[in-house]
């Protein structure tokens, strides 16, 4: 499968990047910025995106995805805790 990573901590999502690869993914694109998500998004033939992002910037960029590549299966990760 080929994958689009947006982590909005680098470190974590070179880590995750390196699990998917290991496990047979592909790797399309990484981005720690939302802007370059959606800049990727349109550029990059990928079959899925998976976003971990802070809460306040998530609605944001999903809204952005849904604009300019409606057809991108979407998974969202959080590690946040707050309703």
């Amino acid at each position: 499968m080929k994958i689009l990573i947006h982590h909005d901590e680098r470190l974590f999502g070179e880590a995750i990047s390196c699990m998917l690869v290991r496990r047979g993914h592909q790797v399309v694109g990484f981005s720690s910025d939302a802007e370059e998500l959606v800049s990727q998004a349109v550029r990059v033939s990928a079959d899925t995106c998976l976003i971990e992002e802070r809460p306040q910037v998530l609605a944001g960029v999903l809204s952005e995805l849904r604009r300019m590549a409606p057809e991108l299966p979407v998974v969202v990760l959080s590690s946040d805790l707050r309703p």
